[in-house]
């Protein structure tokens, strides 16, 4: 019986918007970098309780 499970959905929708506004492939000083995570962190929760989209 599973008593302790935590889904990890959550936290890996921010990791992928921290990855839209600080890609891998380049290197961010630390302000730079900590300007683009806050950015990141904004963007989700402006997001984060927003009914999806139907068709």
């Amino acid at each position: 019986m599973l008593t302790n499970f935590r889904s990890t959905a959550d936290i890996e929708g921010f990791h992928q918007h921290i990855l839209m506004y600080c890609a891998k492939r380049y290197a961010y000083t630390p302000p730079v970098y900590r300007a683009r995570n806050l950015l990141a962190a904004l963007d989700n929760n402006m997001n984060v309780d927003r009914v999806p989209l139907m068709n």
